[in-house]
C-alpha cells in the first residue's frame, strides 16, 4: 500500500510525493498548485482539495489531482473561500463533511457535504459558532462525526467537542472536555476511537461509545515535542497511525518544517 503526501511550506511548495508502506521509498509526482491549508480527501486515485491559500488570496475552488497522470482541475466551487477546514470522511457512504474553517471576513461555522461520486456540495448544518484549525473524524457505526477543539478567539474553545449527527443533521456539543486543547492537529478512526494528535504532541483517544477522552501515553525520547499541521493517517495492516511532516520539532531542536515521517503502533 502508499500513501499520497502533500507537501506545506506556506507560498512556495507544489509538490506531491508518494511513500511506500512496504518499501518505506519516496517517489515525487508532478507538481500541484501552490497552495496550503485547506482540506484533503483520496478518493480511489483522486486526491480533491478544497480551498486553501494562495500567496495572494484564499480560495474557493474544490480541485481534483489524479495521481495517475499527475493532472489537476478545478471541478466546483466552495459556498466561499476557506482555509483551515476539518475534513470527515463517511467511508460506506463516500461522504465529505467539512467543518468550519476561516475566509476573508474571519471564522465560520458552517457544515459542508460533499460527495465526490456525484461531485455536488451543500451546507447541511452549523457549529453553535464560528471555529477554525480543529480536527475531525466519522464515527463509523454510530452515524457521526465528531469536531475536536478549535478556535473561535476564546481558549476554553480548545478542548470542545461537538457531535453531528447525519441522519438529523443536529449539532450538540457535548459535555465532555478534552485533557487537551486541540489546534493545528489532526485525527484518525480506529476500531471504535479516535486518535487526536494535538499541537504540543499530546496524543488523546476519544470513544464515541462513552463519549469521552483520555491521554494515551507515548515514548516521550523519541516523540516529537511540538507538531502544527502534520498529516495523519491509519494503516490498518500495520495498526500504524502514520504522523507525516508538520511544523514543530524533537527534543534539543529549534522549530522547523518537518520532513520526518514517524508512526504510532498501537496495541489494540
Amino acid at each position: 500500500r502508499s500513501s499520497d503526501l502533500y507537501g506545506d511550506q506556506p507560498g512556495s511548495n507544489d509538490r506531491v510525493f508518494k511513500y511506500s508502506l512496504s518499501s518505506e521509498t519516496i517517489t515525487e509526482l508532478p507538481p500541484f498548485l501552490g497552495v496550503y491549508n485547506g482540506a484533503a480527501l483520496i478518493y480511489d486515485q483522486d486526491i480533491f482539495f478544497f480551498g486553501g491559500f494562495t500567496p495572494s488570496s484564499i480560495r474557493f475552488q474544490i480541485t481534483r489531482y489524479s495521481t495517475r497522470n499527475g493532472t489537476y482541475a478545478n471541478v466546483n466551487n466552495l459556498p466561499a473561500a476557506l482555509v483551515s477546514p476539518a475534513l470527515a470522511w463517511n467511508v460506506a457512504a463516500r461522504i465529505a463533511y467539512l467543518f468550519g474553517g476561516s475566509g476573508y471576513n474571519g471564522v465560520v461555522n458552517h457544515i459542508l457535504q460533499y460527495n465526490p461520486e456525484i461531485n455536488t456540495i451543500e451546507e447541511v448544518s452549523q457549529l453553535p459558532g464560528g471555529r477554525d484549525l480543529g480536527t475531525a473524524v466519522w464515527a463509523t457505526g454510530f452515524g457521526r462525526a465528531y469536531y475536536f477543539g478549535g478556535n473561535n478567539g476564546s481558549s476554553t474553545a480548545q478542548r470542545d467537542v461537538h457531535r453531528y449527527d447525519a441522519a438529523t443533521r443536529v449539532v450538540t456539543k457535548l459535555s465532555t472536555r478534552l485533557p487537551a486543547d486541540v489546534l493545528f492537529g489532526c485525527s484518525v478512526y480506529v476500531n471504535g476511537h479516535a486518535y487526536i494528535l494535538q499541537h504540543f504532541a499530546i496524543l488523546l483517544k476519544f470513544n464515541p461509545a462513552t463519549e469521552t477522552a483520555e491521554v494515551v501515553d507515548v515514548d516521550e525520547a523519541t516523540w516529537p515535542v511540538r507538531f502544527e499541521r502534520p498529516t495523519c493517517l491509519y494503516v490498518p495492516k500495520l495498526a500504524r497511525i502514520y504522523v507525516i511532516g508538520g511544523k514543530g520539532h524533537f527534543q534539543g531542536e529549534p522549530e522547523r518544517y518537518m520532513d520526518d515521517i514517524a508512526y504510532i503502533a498501537l496495541d489494540n
